[in-house]
């Protein structure tokens, strides 16, 4: 205390000098010593240096820091009145602590969005909710810019609202590259259609000819195996553009879903049946299991059929001679549960996160050589979320296999339908 020149040493020291004889006395008599000690003490202890003024209280200090943050920021009283706002509001708008106290915050915002604003503040001020929303301001040359503004009530410790602390972020450029990313994902979609049906028209043709082929008898074992080359390439190609399509449609919002009760069960019956030939071809076993017990779904049965095919599609490309597949039909909480598990070369963990993304194949040069566009999987998710489902895809490694669960809405007793089914997401959404 003697180093920063506080009262109490300074006292004592003073005392000493000029009454060495009364302190004697005063240290002599215990009660009057402690006094006097409490009393300089005291004093002491609430003894501040002198600060500047823009210390002189937690709020000062508290705006001191908001003029310094790169948002605008203000304080409203607890009825909504504006009553402060930070340098940098001011500068933004081009006005005054006093302009803006007589003009209002909505002299600077967006007169479109003004009543829908105005509405949402009025709630959370009666609820004393935190609140957020998009707002449109007006800068100081006239220009308008978006913001992200959130307000959050200040409460006391009984939790009554003291004031309300609100900061505006400038997103603008952001909004900017979304909508930048939104229109090059329309134009890829546009392009796929565009393409896939350009690629479609000479599919008619070689269809055609493929069947008037098949109808005089094959020469030699050549000719056989040559048609038979030629019609499974065909279809695959078929395949593709079709996928092709519907990827186009889900990123435009136009692939078509009718849900109504069906049986799971039977629709996975009937895919393994029409796989069992590929199954046998590739030496790979093919089993079901809870197939022959009725599981009612509220789906679309042509589109759990298409998303079934496709996992069966990529079992059968990636399982080697000898291996087997299971599809497994049942009840689940109040869902049922489509799973398609193979023996096959499994997934690495850090595909797992983007395994649903288009255009990706996660898999090595030796699958590679199976083709495919990666289309599968990601035309899986969307047709079953479509659908009010999800996908869980799962593998402990590579090398040992994987499993694809597929969850959709158990159809209500006696075929009620349940909740529309949710509009489709945007293909690439822009989260930021």
């Amino acid at each position: 205390m003697s180093s920063c020149g506080g009262p109490w040493m300074q006292r004592m020291g003073s005392c000493h000098a000029r009454t060495r004889g009364r302190c004697r006395a005063a240290f002599a008599k215990p009660e009057r010593m402690r006094i006097a000690f409490a009393h300089n003490l005291r004093r002491a202890l609430t003894w501040r240096r002198p600060r500047p003024d823009i210390y002189r209280s937690g709020e000062d200090m508290f705006k001191l820091l908001a003029d310094n943050i790169a948002q605008l920021a203000w304080i409203a009283e607890p009825d909504g009145r504006m009553s402060w706002y930070n340098k940098r509001w001011l500068e933004f708008s081009g006005t005054t602590q006093e302009q803006m106290r007589k003009l209002g915050w909505e002299h600077v915002h967006h007169p479109d969005h003004l009543d829908r604003v105005r509405q949402k503040v009025q709630r959370h001020l009666q609820t004393g909710e935190p609140w957020k929303d998009l707002v449109a301001q007006r800068r100081s040359d006239g220009v308008y810019r978006w913001f992200l503004s959130h307000a959050f009530p200040l409460r006391d410790e009984t939790g009554r609202i003291l004031k309300w602390f609100g900061t505006n972020t400038d997103i603008t450029e952001q909004l900017a590259l979304e909508e930048e990313l939104r229109a090059s994902d329309r134009r890829k979609s546009e392009f796929i259609s565009v393409l896939a049906h350009e690629l479609r028209n000479p599919m008619a043709p070689l269809w055609n000819s493929l069947e008037i082929l098949q109808r005089f008898p094959a020469q030699d074992e050549k000719q056989v195996r040559a048609l038979a080359v030629a019609e499974r390439q065909v279809r695959h190609m078929a395949k593709l553009l079709d996928d092709l399509l519907d990827i186009s449609r889900v990123g435009t919002g136009k692939l078509h879903i009718e849900r109504e009760p069906c049986d799971a069960a039977g629709i996975a019956s009937q895919v393994v049946g029409d796989f069992a030939g590929v199954f046998a071809t590739r030496g790979v076993a093919l089993e079901g299991t809870g197939l022959d017990r009725p599981c009612r779904v509220l789906g679309d049965a042509s589109r759990i059929t298409q998303a079934l095919s496709n996992l069966l599609s990529n079992a059968v490309k990636f399982t080697p001679k000898g291996g087997r597949v299971r599809v497994r039909v049942g009840r689940s909480e109040g869902q049922v549960e489509i799973a398609v598990s193979d023996s096959g070369r499994g997934i690495a963990a850090e595909m797992l996160p983007t395994l649903f993304q288009p255009f990706r194949t996660h898999m090595d040069r030796e699958s590679l050589k199976e083709g495919g566009l990666g289309l599968g999987l990601p035309l899986v998710k969307h047709l079953v979320e479509a659908q009010g489902g999800t996908v869980e895809a799962r593998s402990e490694g590579c090398g040992r296999g994987a499993e694809f669960i597929l969850r959709l809405p158990a159809a209500a007793p006696g075929g009620q339908a349940a909740e529309p089914a949710r509009p489709l997401p945007a293909y690439a959404s822009a989260e930021i």
